[in-house]
């Protein structure tokens, strides 16, 4: 990476630089050239001279009521943690789907979620027979929610009304909130399916989850906009992964039971919430300590050798956790 660039992921190095160029911009817009030089008062229209640190303070407060309207437009593809934590939910369900694949390879069983044991007696023997796994969907996406209008620095409307307008507001943040939605739509069919129907109905769980696909994949491409150099190409591959991923979903409603489907899906699911962390870092806060360059032909290349790194480790992780499901079901398990 080109190390010019300057060493955190924000717009400006010193909050003070950031403040002036924003107050510069501001004074241009209306008419006022030249922050460093001149600017008019506004008491009586007169021309005064003055020194950068004098307008500096003088246009302090003008910029902090400006600063909540602008900041919308730095933000990016929603930050550090938008990133992170949806990742951390794909991969974490990739490895729980990777347990599955191997069971149902190793001990010749369904592919599905495991039976449920005999009713033992107890106070707390309901607790044992409750599949989790939707709960935890569930309880996923509440914290992606929470964290999603907490990242945001005002009113969270969808239509403004300034200036006899009616304009479309946060247009990122609500697709991340449709995108959570289906998380916890998932969730809530795995809760009903798994534990209040008599009988499970998995087609029902599967159908939820292509749905998610189905919805998470438009929203992608619509996220490609507004991209170009670095993220561009880091979110293209993350849709190529999440395409593949809603064609193996897809597939799955027909073939329910077809380990080679769910081999599929475990890998890609990993595939995509790894590379999503990746991004996090990558656009926001580099390990190197310097940003990525747009403009910088290595570093574009680079994401997609970083994007090939993230495949063979995902293979690498599915063999290691096949291996050890063997070593755990074969003698651990045997002979506990």
């Amino acid at each position: 990476m080109n190390q010019s660039r300057r060493p955190d992921g924000n717009h400006d190095t010193h909050p003070t630089i950031g403040l002036g160029l924003l107050q510069n911009h501001f004074l241009s817009v209306c008419g006022f050239s030249g922050l460093d030089r001149e600017y008019k008062s506004a008491a009586g229209g007169s021309l005064h001279i003055l020194e950068p640190e004098a307008a500096l303070s003088e246009w302090s407060f003008l910029s902090l009521l400006l600063l909540p309207l602008i900041r919308p437009t730095f933000s990016s593809m929603g930050g550090f943690e938008g990133h992170l934590y949806p990742g951390l939910s794909f991969f974490f369900y990739g490895l729980y789907h990777a347990q599955l694949v191997s069971r149902a390879l190793i001990c010749n069983a369904p592919v599905q979620y495991p039976p449920r044991h005999p009713w033992s007696k107890g106070r707390w023997a309901r607790l044992w027979q409750i599949y989790y796994i939707g709960l935890l969907k569930i309880l996923s996406a509440c914290i992606l929610v929470a964290q999603e209008l907490h990242s945001i620095p005002r009113q969270f409307v969808l239509i403004s009304k300034m200036y006899h307008q009616r304009n479309f507001m946060f247009r990122k943040q609500w697709q991340h909130l449709t995108l959570y939605m289906t998380f916890l739509l998932s969730g809530c069919v795995d809760m009903v399916s798994q534990n209040l129907l008599p009988k499970r109905c998995a087609a029902l769980e599967q159908g939820a989850q292509a749905l998610g696909m189905f919805i998470f994949l438009p929203l992608m491409v619509s996220h490609l906009q507004d991209t170009e150099g670095v993220e561009l190409q880091s979110h293209v591959l993350l849709t190529q992964a999440m395409f593949l991923l809603t064609l193996v979903v897809t597939a799955e409603l027909w073939a329910p039971n077809m380990l080679l489907l769910w081999i599929m899906k475990a890998f890609l699911y990993m595939i995509t919430g790894s590379w999503l962390m990746h991004i996090g870092f990558m656009l926001f806060k580099p390990i190197s300590g310097y940003q990525w360059m747009d403009d910088d032909r290595n570093d574009i290349m680079f994401v997609t050798t970083f994007f090939c790194w993230h495949v063979i480790f995902s293979a690498i992780l599915m063999i290691w956790i096949y291996g050890f499901s063997f070593w755990w079901y074969c003698y651990i398990f045997v002979k506990a």
